[in-house]
């Protein structure tokens, strides 16, 4: 192994990973002994750090879980650091670094909290302030408007009937960009400002909204299905639960998306 990754001289510093839980990647507590045999027959594998990851969320019900993770990190720590007591390490992800004492690693790793959402959103650790901005918008374009009459349909499998006369826009975004269609006849977007309800099933690639109180949007607006800089802007959270998701997928699956809205 050392000859295959190192040439010469050159060094390969790594990360060791351990499973204290999450039932992923790493090795296990019980390896210790074999790593620190391992990497003191390869004089040229340099490890800097110790890294692990919390399975469970803020929530109460899995403090127990949570605190057994953190004293088996520190017991894999602890054996380690009598070989290679210079190392680092990282346990604390977003919901860590507001529950767990800071004396449990080196260096947090913050994840959904750069993305200015609370991750202890939901739970009983929340608090009523409000520390986070969001710094992350989804948007899109209205693409035709259209005038229907009372008794009309709207989608796939006439899923919506208009109980009155309506104005609908359909707007560029369906399930291949990433929008659920679980958020058919569920989740809201702004246009102009206001809101508008998704009506009807998510198509493909386009969707429709009752823009009947909103008589002024026409082809071309922007449709923003996070965020939206108003009032009335639409929050992740909000979408998560109309999407019947967490923050966390709602956040990848417009992200991976977004340069096609």
């Amino acid at each position: 192994m050392q000859s295959f990754l190192c040439k010469g001289d050159e060094k390969l510093y790594v990360a060791v990973k351990f499973d204290t839980g999450m039932g992923r990647l790493g090795f296990f507590q019980s390896d210790c002994k074999e790593i620190l045999k391992v990497l003191g027959n390869a004089p040229k594998i340099i490890p800097v750090l110790i890294i692990s990851h919390i399975a469970g969320s803020g929530a109460e019900k899995f403090n127990s879980f949570t605190q057994k993770q953190v004293d088996s990190f520190l017991n894999i720590c602890a054996e380690l650091k009598k070989e290679f007591p210079n190392i680092k390490t990282s346990l604390r992800h977003s919901v860590g670094i507001f529950t767990l004492p800071k004396d449990v690693d080196d260096i947090a790793r913050p994840g959904i909290s750069l993305y200015g959402v609370n991750p202890l959103y939901n739970t009983e650790k929340a608090t009523k302030e409000n520390f986070f901005l969001p710094v992350m918008e989804a948007s899109t374009s209205v693409i035709a408007v259209k005038e229907l009459s009372k008794g009309s349909t709207v989608g796939y499998d006439y899923s919506f009937v208009a109980s009155k006369n309506m104005k609908i826009a359909i707007i560029n975004v369906g399930y291949a960009y990433g929008y659920s269609r679980k958020l058919s006849d569920r989740a809201f977007v702004v246009i102009r400002g206001r809101r508008a309800r998704v009506v009807g099933l998510v198509c493909m690639e386009m969707c429709m909204v009752d823009v009947t109180d909103n008589p002024s949007v026409s082809p071309g607006d922007r449709v923003y299905l996070l965020g939206g800089n108003c009032s009335e802007a639409i929050k992740v959270e909000e979408l998560a639960g109309w999407w019947g998701t967490n923050v966390y997928e709602v956040l990848c699956s417009l992200g991976a998306q977004i340069n096609r809205l």
